[in-house]
């Protein structure tokens, strides 16, 4: 399989920097994360087979030292999925198999994608190299400098669009990234999560569930464990309900930062 396939027609997938674009629309670019794409890529190399959660677990994250859960693999493909569908692939492309797995869809048809030149920038660049090799007529007084002058002209010219063109992508670019990671982090289920007070040299972070729990318990903290942070640790504590389990994803920063390095723990009680 190539660096970049097509995806039942309609979608091209670059493997190597994780992009899906719309064959008919090629600036509709969407960009998945390293985790996002890298479950992508094993899914569809184990097509038709089923893919274990096990295998995704140990090839996306544990080979690197990076602790993961359920929540954490099925967030990352309900970006797949998404991004399909914003492309305009309604069809479930990844299908879950309860208690085994999941798998790429047997109607999804895959094909190689094969480059092609832009005849259009082909003929723009043909044009401006003969624009600049155009030979001026011999005028009879002899002055060769007006050739140097008029091709230092049409060179700067070329450069200033050159010029243009790179900042303009550039600009793009960076604003593209600072949305999708905005649009990342709104996704995330600890968007929503504010600061509720310190407890054993923790900072916890805590949703509307955890302070009704809260009130409803008397101004009590309504969990079990023992926690202990260092240097100021943040700890965004989820509780569930009708669940005997106490979640906590414990980061030396901001959870929804990438340079943030966190942890998960779980504790499971009997309520009487």
């Amino acid at each position: 399989m190539s660096g970049k396939i097509i995806l039942n027609h309609h979608v091209i997938y670059d493997k190597s920097s994780g992009s899906l674009t719309d064959i008919g629309k090629k600036h509709d670019e969407i960009v998945l994360t390293t985790p996002a794409n890298n479950c992508l890529q094993i899914l569809l190399k184990n097509k038709p087979e089923i893919t274990t959660q096990k295998e995704l677990f140990e090839e996306v994250w544990e080979k690197y030292g990076i602790p993961i859960n359920t929540n954490t693999l099925y967030q990352n493909i309900a970006m797949i999925r998404k991004a399909f569908r914003q492309l305009g692939l309604e069809e479930d492309i990844i299908i879950t198999i309860p208690r085994r797995g999941m798998l790429v869809a047997d109607t999804v048809e895959i094909a190689e994608y094969e480059e092609c030149v832009d005849n259009r920038m082909d003929n723009e660049a043909r044009m401006a190299s003969r624009t600049l090799s155009t030979p001026i007529p011999d005028d009879g007084i002899g002055d060769v400098s007006r050739h140097g002058v008029l091709f230092n002209h049409n060179l700067k010219k070329v450069s200033l669009v050159f010029s243009s063109g790179t900042l303009l992508f550039i600009f793009i670019a960076a604003v593209t990234s600072f949305t999708y990671d905005k649009y990342l982090k709104i996704q995330s289920r600890l968007y929503n999560y504010s600061y509720w007070g310190d407890y054993n040299q923790c900072q916890l972070y805590v949703d509307d569930y955890f302070k009704r729990k809260v009130k409803n318990n008397g101004g009590n903290i309504p969990i079990n464990a023992d926690l202990h942070c260092d240097n100021k640790e943040r700890v965004y504590i989820s509780l569930y309900t009708g669940l005997p389990r106490e979640s906590f994803i414990i980061c030396d920063g901001d959870a929804l930062d990438k340079g943030s390095n966190c942890r998960s723990r779980y504790r499971y009680f009997i309520e009487s």
